[in-house]
C-alpha cells in the first residue's frame, strides 16, 4: 500500500521538477535564443555587421538542433562576405550542403550565396558553375539567369551570355536593345576571326531583336569593307544614318576614306545633308560640312556654319578650333595643319570614354568592357 503511494508521488515530483526547470532555465534559454536572433537581424539591417556576427554565432551555439539555424548560417556567411572575408563565407555556406533533409528551396538559397561568394573571390568560372547547379534545380531562377549572363559577358563568352540573357528576358522583358547588342557581340567574335560572311549572318539576326539598334548596321558595313565590297557597305551606312543620325559621325572616317579611294569624295555632301535634315545643328556633322565647304572655296558659308554651331554649342573646343582653322589665311598652311591635328587629337581623346566608369578604349563599342553597361560611350 505504501509503495503504491510513493511511486505516483515520485512521478508527480519529477514532473514538478521538470516544469520548474523548463520555466526557469529552458524557456529562458529559448527566449535568449530568440533575443539573439532578433538582435542579430537588427544589427544586420543597420549595417553593424561585426555585432550581427557575434549575435548569430552565439545563437547557433545555443540552438544547434533548431532547423532555423540553416537560415542563420546563410546570414552568417553573408555577413562574413560583407566584412571582406569571402573565404570564410564560402566555407560556411558550402558546409550547409552536407546537411541532411534540406529542401530544394533551401539548397537554391545556399547555392545562391555560394555563387555570390565565388564572385567576391573573383572566381567567375566557379560562380558560373554554381549558377548552372541552380538552374538544374530551377530552370527559370531569376538570380541564376541574370548572374550567368553577366558573368559570361565578363569572360567574353558572348554566345552563352546571349542565351542566358534571352532566357532571362522571357520572364522579365528587359531591353530589346540589350538583346540586339549582345547578339551583335556574338557576330563580332566571327568578325574578329575574319569570318565576315558568318558574322553578317549573325548581325542580321541581331536586327530582329531591335530594328532600331544601330550596332549591327555599323558592323555590317565594316565587314563589307573588309571583304572589299564598298557598294554594299554604302547601303548599310545609309541605313545606319536612317536609324541613328545622331551617331553618324562614327561612320565618317571610314566613309570619307572609301569615297576618296573611289575618287568620289563629293558624295559625302549628300550624307551630311541627310543627317542635318534629321538632326539640325548636329555638332560633328556641321563641322564636317563646314570643312568640306572650305575645301570647295566656299569659305563664307563655312564660317557661317561654324559660327551658328558655336552659338548652339558654346563649350565646343572642337568647333572653335575648326573656326580658327578656316579663318587662318590660305597661305598659312602650317598653322592650318596644326589646328587640324589638334582637332583630330581631341576626337581621339574624347570619343571613347565610358560615361559610367571612365574606362577608355581605342575603338567604339556598344558595351563597356569594364562595367558592362551599354551605350556609355555615346553622348548624343
Amino acid at each position: 500500500m505504501g509503495i503504491n503511494i510513493i511511486i505516483p508521488a515520485i512521478i508527480i515530483l519529477l514532473i514538478i521538477v521538470w516544469l520548474i526547470y523548463y520555466f526557469l532555465f529552458a524557456k529562458k534559454n529559448e527566449e535568449d535564443s530568440k533575443s539573439l536572433y532578433t538582435r542579430g537581424l537588427n544589427h544586420m539591417i543597420s549595417g553593424n555587421y561585426q555585432e550581427a556576427i557575434k549575435c548569430f554565432k552565439k545563437y547557433v551555439f545555443k540552438d544547434t538542433e533548431n532547423t532555423q539555424n540553416i537560415d542563420v548560417y546563410i546570414k552568417l556567411g553573408m555577413l562574413f562576405r560583407k566584412v571582406d572575408k569571402p573565404e570564410k563565407a564560402l566555407k560556411v555556406h558550402k558546409s550547409l550542403l552536407y546537411r541532411q533533409h534540406i529542401s530544394k528551396s533551401q539548397k537554391v538559397s545556399i547555392l545562391t550565396q555560394i555563387g555570390e561568394d565565388y564572385k567576391a573571390l573573383g572566381d567567375k568560372e566557379k560562380a558560373i558553375k554554381t549558377t548552372q547547379d541552380i538552374l538544374a534545380i530551377d530552370k527559370q531562377n531569376e538570380w541564376a539567369l541574370k548572374t550567368a549572363w553577366k558573368l559570361y559577358r565578363d569572360l567574353d563568352k558572348w554566345q552563352e551570355a546571349f542565351e542566358h540573357l534571352k532566357n532571362y528576358d522571357k520572364h522579365n522583358k528587359s531591353n530589346k536593345r540589350l538583346l540586339a547588342i549582345y547578339k551583335t557581340r556574338v557576330g563580332l567574335q566571327k568578325y574578329k576571326d575574319n569570318d565576315y560572311h558568318d558574322a553578317r549572318l549573325i548581325f542580321r539576326k541581331a536586327r530582329k531583336y531591335d530594328r532600331n539598334c544601330e550596332a549591327p548596321y555599323f558592323y555590317m558595313a565594316d565587314s563589307y569593307i573588309k571583304d572589299n565590297r564598298p557598294d554594299d557597305a554604302f547601303e548599310w551606312w545609309k541605313k545606319f544614318i536612317e536609324i541613328a543620325p545622331q551617331r553618324a559621325h562614327f561612320i565618317y572616317p571610314q566613309l570619307k576614306k572609301v569615297l576618296f579611294q573611289q575618287n568620289n569624295f563629293d558624295e559625302i555632301y549628300d550624307f551630311y545633308k541627310k543627317v542635318l535634315k534629321k538632326v539640325p545643328n548636329h555638332l560633328e556633322t556641321t563641322i564636317e560640312l563646314a570643312e568640306y565647304k572650305d575645301r570647295k572655296g566656299k569659305t563664307d558659308e563655312a564660317i557661317s556654319l561654324i559660327e551658328n554651331i558655336i552659338d548652339e554649342h558654346p563649350d565646343s573646343i572642337k568647333a572653335k578650333i575648326s573656326l580658327a582653322r578656316i579663318l587662318v589665311e590660305d597661305n598659312n598652311h602650317q598653322t592650318k595643319d596644326l589646328l587640324l591635328e589638334i582637332i583630330n587629337q581631341i576626337e581621339q581623346e574624347d570619343k571613347h570614354v565610358c560615361s559610367n566608369c571612365g574606362y577608355k578604349i581605342d575603338e567604339i563599342s556598344w558595351i563597356c568592357p569594364q562595367c558592362g553597361r551599354i551605350d556609355t560611350f555615346f553622348v548624343d
